[in-house]
């Protein structure tokens, strides 16, 4: 039709049969990429050879902008242009490494896990800092035990923080643990997730530890009264002090009732300033490593451990400062035994005690207690005849600060648990923890007034409130001490989980849920022979 070829044969003589000699446009320029391409990787591969060569090339801003795969971490920054600081040449063999000393048998998966080791200390062993110990379980699978850079991967930018690792580094293990042990099986239960499956919290689950007979509700209560109607405890009434002073600062007058705040006995500690934990650049020069490790062993010493475990790392106002008897009890608490006399000494045994008693009284004779004639003495004193003057007065003064109201009566217990007598041997020590979350770390600072927490979003049962919760409390053998008022798990995932609770989130108090916004690893274990 119109002169076309209708067969096929006839069609098939258009195409010339040397067609594949003669390439056309679309040709020519894949095969003109393609030759440029394959000779620029030539040209920079050649380029590459003095840096292969010479390692100290790759120290050079060349050399950097080559190799370099992005900027390191901010921690790091002094030492990012040097490569062979964090970096072997051809690491593909392996071999043994700082694993090896603490595991025997180990091998590593990386031998440049041994140039982390070269400022970062590690297990503590035979009196020392042996390598880092890259498992923060000693029994933990050697085929599981992950390099350094498997978890903590630099390169991400200067505001990469490497201990916060993924998720899936942590639950790769956690989530079936005993299957991770080399033996036996783990006190803690499998986890996947800190809003699915996290167990509550172990550390203030129980009794209260501590041993002090002390009632936050009842200090709580305006003028600090137990029951509707009772005598109200004024702010004149308080010993001249410290803590009289913060409530007239704060804007209390001397004929108002007492109202204690959180804050007048729980202050942020400033202690601790762990400058690895805020992110600061390194403390010593690369070149002198010997300086940089002993940087960190003092770092590391001036961290606390709990249960016999370095601490988590703290910032400053992170955890609250102890209680001091001299700065929070005394103004209400005084320990004295009689008017015109100075108070005893805090802390002292009941032994230590009676020797103070008894020299305060003999410098102040006139001022000391006069016994009556009815006065009854210590358990083996004879209460008449050979008994002298001062000796009766000593002994009227111990009673009245060993089972006095507002003396140590009023808060100790003895050595066994019960209330103090004049005949107690031994005042137990009120051994109140310093760190509850004994696995994790928590700031106050990040949960402050000024983020919209208040202290009672967490602690409602140290508020004041209902006669009857106080009565009842008082009948018990701390007085209600023996409640911690510790929050678990449950109050954390109201702001810590995928579908925060919608009083915090219309305040914008969604937060993070992942492992290392509370936990971290690698804490060291003391030495054990």
């Amino acid at each position: 039709m119109n002169g076309l070829p209708t067969s096929g044969k006839q069609r098939a003589s258009r195409i010339p049969l040397d067609y594949y000699k003669h390439g056309d446009d679309m040709t020519r320029r894949k095969g003109f990429w393609t030759r440029l391409v394959l000779g620029l990787t030539v040209v920079w591969c050649l380029l590459l050879i003095p840096a292969l060569i010479l390692p100290a090339a790759k120290s050079t801003p060349v050399g950097l902008q080559r190799f370099s795969h992005g900027p390191v971490c901010r921690a790091h920054a002094s030492i990012g242009h040097e490569c062979s600081a964090c970096h072997v040449d051809f690491p593909m063999l392996g071999g043994r490494d700082a694993l090896a000393d603490v595991l025997p048998g180990a091998r590593s998966t990386f031998v440049g896990d041994k140039k982390c080791l070269e400022c970062h200390l590690g297990a503590e062993r035979n009196g020392k800092f042996d390598g880092y110990l890259a498992v923060h379980h000693a029994n933990m699978k050697v085929e599981m035990t992950p390099n350094c850079g498997t978890c903590h991967e630099d390169h991400k930018g200067l505001d990469k923080d490497l201990r916060r690792v993924a998720d899936a580094d942590c639950t790769k293990c956690h989530k079936d643990v005993n299957a991770s042990l080399t033996g036996g099986k783990s006190a803690f239960g499998n986890v996947s997730s800190f809003h699915r499956d996290h167990p509550a919290f172990r550390s203030v689950q129980g009794e209260d530890p501590s041993k002090i007979k002390f009632n936050h509700a009842y200090h709580m209560t305006k003028g600090i009264v137990l029951t509707p109607g009772g005598k109200e405890f004024k702010v004149e009434n308080m010993a001249d002090g410290v803590q009289r002073g913060a409530l007239l600062e704060r804007g209390l007058k001397m004929t108002d009732a007492v109202s204690l705040d959180c804050a007048d006995c729980h202050r942020g500690d400033r202690r601790f300033n762990d400058r690895a934990w805020k992110g600061d650049t390194p403390v010593a020069n690369l070149d002198k490593k010997d300086d940089i490790r002993k940087a960190f062993a003092e770092r590391r010493e001036s961290r606390p451990r709990v249960d016999d475990v370095l601490a988590p790392p703290r910032t400053p106002g992170a955890y609250m400062a102890p209680i001091s008897y001299e700065n929070h009890c005394a103004a209400c608490h005084p320990l004295t035994f009689s008017p015109g006399l100075p108070p005893v000494k805090h802390s002292l045994q009941p032994k230590e005690l009676r020797e103070q008693v008894e020299h305060i009284i003999a410098s102040s004779p006139e001022q000391a207690p006069k016994p009556p004639a009815t006065f009854f003495p210590l358990p083996g004193k004879s209460p008449a005849g050979g008994k002298t003057n001062l000796s009766a007065q000593v002994d009227m003064a111990m009673r009245s600060l060993m089972e006095g109201k507002r003396t140590c009566g009023e808060c100790h217990l003895d050595a066994r648990g019960g209330d103090l007598s004049v005949g107690t041997q031994e005042i137990a020590k009120p051994n109140i923890p310093e760190v509850w979350l004994k696995h994790a770390r928590f700031d106050h600072g990040q949960h402050s007034e000024a983020r919209g927490f208040s202290c009672k979003d967490c602690h409602a049962q140290a508020y004041g409130g209902d006669p009857k919760m106080l009565l009842d409390a008082y009948t018990l053998p701390r007085k209600g001490a023996e409640v911690v008022m510790i929050p678990n798990i449950d109050n954390c995932r109201k702001c810590h989980s995928p579908t925060p609770d919608a009083a915090f989130a219309a305040k914008g108090l969604a937060s993070k849920y992942d492992c290392t916004e509370c936990h971290s690893y690698h804490q060291g274990t003391p030495n054990k022979k």
